[in-house]
């Protein structure tokens, strides 16, 4: 059973992250300096700092047991900001402030008490424990480790560094939990599908998918498509409707992922445009979700059901003492005014030379189905053609009309799929989404999603 997987399932985990302990000095501030814009994240007080104090009190529950006091960073004084602020640059060392680095520290929160070094960059972040506490079970534990552990100090604020997680993302999350709305909106649209992903991806990081409502819906409003085919595409959509709960979505988008899917030499399900060396499985997020070997066996079973439906087609046809008649699809009389066991032997004989011709034998059942289905609805044509009347057979049907669309067929095929609809029903709710098992063409066409 596919279900919305637990926190954790990534093959990463906030609590192994490398902790950083570098201590930043600040220059004195410049009195004279023009404030910044209004709302503006890179800003500092500019009059004399005083100290502030750590606003935490030590909780009476037990910690857990683990390396957690890790978690308790070398201290770094901070001071607390006036109403009138000036950009920030941190001095490289205590020497002199002419000595400065060319990156700045992004205030999220100007009585912040944490400081979040974010990626490869080492872009900072000053936050609230406590904002990102009532978010995020994580820092929770880290507060409450903090406070337990021997180096805490009281004027002092701490550091988490966040290596693996991606600069942009993690400002979106940021901003979106200390409630600047109007910054979080310049980043929702229609152009941004990665972004999302990488949102998602953090705010799972953390257990705190949920903090995405009120931007979720129009976000994916914007960014879904109702029928991707290429492989980056499919699996980013997979990963951004699973984890939002909208469960209409994440069918419409398994379906293309049958379609398209084919098999590498080892057997495992890539997509389109991807080459063999990158198949679905090595995708961090694609296997986090827990359901490629359902997905797997969707594309195999409609690859089944194709061959079979060709297969019965030529066997009937062609051993069968007594056609049914079932070929002339519309009308009960062929129009070519022969006995319907007559137009049947044409048809079976013009099947059975299109499969010959076209090669039918060697089909190489490891492609995708829609390739397969391309190559029947070519058969079709070519023994439409060897009746050698095109016109007087234009109602007979070679597969006796038992041969669905490939969008049907693929429906079928993930509706055998099982899905806890209770989980994705509550997720998408939480989120925002006012009817979580929409099933039409695109969401939101009929006013929900």
């Amino acid at each position: 059973m596919a279900e919305i997987c637990e926190p954790g399932e990534l093959p990463f985990n906030p609590l192994k992250d490398e902790i950083g302990d570098e201590e930043y000095n600040y220059p004195p501030p410049a009195p004279e300096q023009r404030s910044s814009p209004p709302g503006s994240p890179f800003t500092r007080a500019q009059s004399t700092p005083t100290v502030r104090q750590t606003p935490f009190v030590k909780s009476p529950d037990e910690h857990d047991s683990g390396s957690a006091t890790a978690l308790a960073l070398a201290p770094i004084p901070i001071p607390v900001p006036s109403q009138r602020t000036v950009p920030l640059t941190v001095a490289a060392n205590s020497a002199t402030a002419g000595s400065v680095e060319t990156d700045l520290l992004e205030v999220l929160d100007p009585a912040g008490d944490l400081v979040l070094i974010v990626g490869t960059e080492g872009k900072k972040f000053l936050v609230c424990s406590r904002t990102m506490a009532r978010h995020s079970d994580f820092f929770v534990r880290f507060n409450r480790e903090y406070e337990a552990s021997p180096h805490t100090d009281g004027r002092k604020p701490r550091c988490i560094r966040l290596a693996r997680q991606k600069v942009e993302a993690m400002r979106v999350v940021l901003l979106k939990v200390h409630g600047k709305l109007a910054q979080v909106y310049t980043y929702v649209s229609s152009t941004n599908l990665q972004l999302l992903h990488d949102v998602i991806v953090a705010t799972h990081h953390f257990d705190m998918t949920e903090c995405l409502a009120g931007i979720s819906v129009k976000w994916l409003k914007l960014v879904y498509k109702p029928q991707p085919s290429r492989y980056d595409e499919i699996a980013t959509q997979l990963w951004i409707t699973f984890r939002l709960g909208h469960l209409g979505c994440v069918k419409q988008t398994i379906q293309a992922m049958v379609t398209y899917g084919r098999l590498n030499s080892e057997g495992e399900l890539i997509g389109r445009g991807a080459k063999d060396s990158q198949p679905y499985c090595k995708f961090p997020t694609m296997e986090a979700l827990g359901i490629l070997d359902d997905i797997k066996k969707c594309r195999d079973d409609m690859i089944t059901k194709l061959v079979t439906i060709v297969s019965d087609a030529h066997d009937g046809l062609m051993n069968s003492p007594i056609i049914v008649s079932a070929i002339c699809s519309g009308e009960s009389v062929c129009r070519a005014k022969q006995s319907q066991t007559r137009c049947d032997c044409t048809m079976g004989g013009a099947l059975g030379r299109a499969l010959r011709q076209l090669d039918w034998k060697n089909e190489d059942l490891s492609a995708s189905p829609h390739r397969l289905y391309t190559h029947i609805e070519a058969i079709r044509a070519k023994a439409l053609e060897q009746t050698g009347s095109t016109q007087a057979h234009q109602h007979c049907e070679p597969f006796g009309g038992k041969l669905p669309s490939l969008q049907q067929l693929a429906h079928d095929m993930v509706e055998t799929m099982s899905f806890d609809v209770d989980k994705f029903t509550r997720r998408a709710r939480a989120l925002g989404f006012s009817n979580p098992r929409y099933q039409a063409e695109r969401p939101g066409a009929d006013g929900e999603m």
